[in-house]
């Protein structure tokens, strides 16, 4: 495990100003890769949900209007990234809302500062998605002008991803597939980026829950405090779950009610891998104790675990499926209680080694 080198700069993308100047900075910087990263979404999209690029933007373009009501800073912030990479903002809005259709793959875990060595809890997460678009995973750091400096692992053009704010609240969050009608509204990448500008689990919940939601989602916030709560909502439900103590894990199905009832995670992804994804990993977590404790080496070691491999908690990809339906582990990222930054092993924790990247950089 080591700290941010100078070799590793390239992979950080700093922005810095209000909304529209953030996302016009981050257009212009990574112009051929938004491009990019737009063009490939789409093929993943039209395999997972048969929805051509024309439909992904008329479904978009009638949420417009209501994002600029509903959270004018970050429709100006993709406004912005639109003008400076050259691209249609229906393009930018498509790209983040795409997780509302698709199958994810990640495992999220907290684990409480009674298990934690340091009296400190431990937050994060495997990132999976297609091994098509894991080039285009980088790290932001954004410096508004106004609200809370971040620090997020992304996909490039994303707003909000997994990551961490200048008061020490964490956010990370894995997709739900359920069988409620999508309706429009705000999609989960730009709630998680509402959520992670708030000081305390209070407040992002408090932001969250006002907002007309467009997606099933699961979100695992921690604070400075070293509190942690899940959250799995909806268009139509809210259901934060506090975590008082010792671990927490949470994959992709649902667990409360009444969007367990609706989850169709299992069946639109036909494999039942997030369930042996949950077993394994608290079976795993189940060997800590008051004497045996976790540490940020230690976890990252579990989420490298390949029980049930290909679908494993680190995940590699099937090489018998088409590439834009591959999964595997793009990242694993997690955060420290009290540490300013994140840690960040990019590809498969199996094969590479974590690195620090601090908010006051």
């Amino acid at each position: 495990m080591k700290r941010q080198s100078v070799g590793l700069e390239s992979k950080v993308v700093k922005l810095e100003g209000d909304n529209f100047e953030m996302g016009f900075q981050y257009g212009q910087k990574c112009r051929a890769s938004i491009r990019n990263c737009i063009r490939l979404n789409y093929s993943v999209t039209k395999f997972y949900s048969n929805l051509t690029r024309e439909q992904c933007v008329n479904q978009v373009r009638s949420s417009l209007p209501l994002l600029e009501r509903e959270v004018p800073n970050l429709y100006d912030e993709m406004r912005g990234m639109a003008q400076g990479a050259r691209i249609g903002l229906e393009d930018i809005a498509a790209l983040n809302f795409h997780g509302r259709d698709l199958a994810g793959g990640c495992t999220m875990v907290h684990i409480d500062r009674s298990l934690c060595e340091g009296n400190r809890s431990i937050t994060g997460q495997t990132v999976d998605w297609t091994p098509s678009l894991a080039p285009y995973y980088h790290v932001v750091h954004r410096r508004p002008r106004k609200g809370a400096e971040t620090i997020q692992f992304t996909l490039t053009g994303v707003l909000g991803l997994v990551g961490k704010n200048m008061h020490g609240m964490s956010v990370f969050m894995n997709i739900l597939l359920t069988s409620e009608k999508i309706a429009k509204g705000v999609p989960a990448y730009l709630m998680l980026r509402l959520a992670m500008e708030e000081k305390n689990i209070d407040d992002a919940l408090k932001v969250l829950r006002g907002k007309n939601r467009a997606s099933p989602f699961n979100y695992l916030i921690s604070d400075a405090s070293g509190e942690a709560c899940n959250l799995e909502a909806s268009h139509e439900h809210f259901l934060p779950e506090r975590i008082k103590s010792g671990y927490y894990v949470h994959t992709n199905h649902c667990m409360n009610e009444p969007m367990k009832t609706g989850d169709m995670y299992v069946e639109l992804s036909r494999s039942d891998e997030t369930l042996r994804r949950y077993a394994r990993m608290r079976n795993l977590l189940g060997g800590l104790t008051k004497t045996k404790k976790a540490d940020l080496r230690g976890l990252f070691g579990l989420l490298r675990d390949h029980e049930n491999h290909p679908d494993s908690i680190c995940r590699h990809p099937r090489e018998n499926l088409s590439p834009e339906g591959r999964m595997c582990t793009i990242a694993a990222v997690l955060s420290k209680e009290r540490e300013m930054g994140i840690w960040v092993a990019e590809g498969n924790p199996c094969s590479t080694e974590p690195v620090f990247y601090p908010i006051n950089s």
